[in-house]
Order: C-alpha cells, then sequence, then structure tokens
C-alpha cells in the first residue's frame, strides 16, 4: 500500500520528479500491487500454515474476496479523490463493515462503537466533499497555497489532509476532556515520525541530485537500449533497490508505452 501510505506522500513526491500526475501515476502503478497481492496471498497461507493458523478454503475465499474489494474500492477512490485521501475514504467504510460482519455487535455496542469513531468519520466525510466540490476544493487549494521551489508540489495548508487530521485530533481532544493528553501526543508522534519524514527528504534529496546531474538520464538511455520496452518492467524494481527513481521520468517514449498518455518522460 506504498501507493497510498503516508496520505499518498510516495506517489505525490514520485509524481513530482516524474513530471506527471500524481493520480494518474498512482492509478497506473496499482496494477502492479494487484499482481503483488494476488502473487502474495498464497504465500501468506503457505505461513500461516506452517505457524498453525489453518483456515479452510471457504475462509481463503472470504479473505480473497476482501482483498479484491479492498483494491477495488481505493483505486476507484483514487480515480476519484486522488492518492492523499483515497486510502482514508475507501478503507473507513470497509473497516466498519468487517467489524459488523464479525462482532455483530448488539445496539449498545453499535452506539457506543459510532461514538468513538464519529470524529474519525467526520473527518472522512470533510475531505471527500474537498475532493468533490470544485468550489470548495478550488478555493482551499488557492489559500495559503506555497510553492518552495520550482518543479516542486505546491503545498497547500488548508486542503492537505494532514492538516484536517491534526486539527480533528486537537479539537476531539478539548472536546472530551482530553486536552492534557495532547503535549504527550505531539511527542510520541514526532518520535514515531521524524524517521518517515527524514526518509522522504533524504529520498527527494537523492532523487533531485540524481535527475540534475544527468545520471538517471543516462541509466535510462541504457535500460532502454538494452532491453528495449522490457525496460518499463524493470524500472520500479531498480527503483526500489537503489533509490533511482528519477530514471522514470527519463525513459523515452517508445519505452513507457504503457503510460504514454500520463507520464510524458524527458528525451535524453
Amino acid at each position: 500500500m506504498i501507493l497510498w501510505g503516508g496520505m499518498g506522500n510516495g506517489a505525490i513526491v514520485a509524481a513530482a520528479f516524474a513530471r506527471t500526475d500524481p493520480t494518474a501515476l498512482a492509478i497506473n502503478s496499482s496494477f502492479c500491487l494487484i499482481a503483488f497481492n494476488v502473487l502474495w496471498l498464497p504465500f501468506y497461507w503457505r505461513m500461516a500454515d506452517l505457524a498453525g493458523i489453518a483456515a479452510d478454503w471457504r475462509e481463503r475465499i472470504s479473505e480473497a474476496l476482501w482483498l479484491g474489494s479492498g483494491l477495488a474500492f481505493v483505486i476507484t477512490a483514487t480515480a476519484l479523490l486522488g492518492p492523499e485521501t483515497a486510502m482514508l475514504a475507501a478503507y473507513g467504510p470497509i473497516i466498519v463493515l468487517r467489524y459488523l460482519v464479525d462482532e455483530q455487535p448488539d445496539r449498545r455496542k453499535l452506539i457506543s462503537a459510532s461514538k468513538r469513531m464519529l470524529p474519525f468519520a467526520a473527518l472522512i466525510s470533510w475531505l471527500v466533499t474537498t475532493r468533490l466540490v470544485p468550489s470548495l476544493e478550488h478555493g482551499l487549494q488557492e489559500t495559503g497555497a506555497i510553492q518552495p521551489f520550482v518543479d516542486t508540489p505546491i503545498w497547500s495548508p488548508l486542503y492537505h489532509a494532514g492538516t484536517w487530521l491534526v486539527l480533528a485530533a486537537i479539537l476531539t481532544a478539548l472536546l472530551r476532556g482530553h486536552a492534557d493528553a495532547i503535549p504527550a501526543e505531539i511527542a510520541a508522534a514526532w518520535k514515531t515520525g521524524r524517521l518517515a519524514a527524514l526518509t522522504i527528504i533524504t529520498f527527494s534529496m537523492m532523487a533531485e541530485l540524481l535527475s540534475g546531474s544527468g545520471i538517471a538520464g543516462s541509466l535510462a538511455q541504457g535500460l532502454f537500449y538494452a532491453l528495449n520496452r522490457w525496460a518499463i518492467v524493470l524500472t520500479p524494481i531498480i527503483s526500489a533497490v537503489f533509490g533511482t527513481l528519477p530514471i522514470a521520468a527519463t525513459l523515452p517514449m517508445d519505452c513507457s508505452w504503457p503510460l504514454r498518455s500520463v507520464w510524458p518522460p524527458k528525451r535524453v
């Protein structure tokens, strides 16, 4: 789920260096994840069996259907809302449905769970609204927009899901009488999140250096000459292993035929 993890940061940063649209990049890359999950599921079942957690074929078919439905929903949500809020919008209802199927709560438990989850449901509903109402979407994108460098993604604080997630957390803490816990939660969030922030900054610096120096372009040209159209298949693997994401932005047009309509690479 790396495409949607961290509120789509991976897809957004990758699209910035590939000079393409984050939504289009996420949708096209998602088909690789479908293949990965289809191949991974039998290994998961085998590992579960070896660990003594056996399941009959009825349960395995159920798991496959839940997994397939989740992928279908998140890809559809990506097309409609973009990668930033797709997972929140898609998996929120699925989690609720799975809870109802597994727990079969009575009326008292259902009301209690609904009260606990109300802030999160309200947040998801608001984020979906900001993506589906054009006038609201445009207004939030334009308000306080910041573009720190040329050719980098524009940051719109009032449009970014992270901003509303933080505001919703603080507002919920205040309304429910947990204001004293806010400093400790901020410290815990920074402790667990700083490595992720440092990682994305480091990879962005690496990508900028590789792209600006021409190394990425040379690698892309060499791959294309050596493997022709098959170069597009190996590009994600090489990018994952060596962090050479910018070569995806420099593949010649004839090589990038699967993404031709959405991935306009540079000529080298």
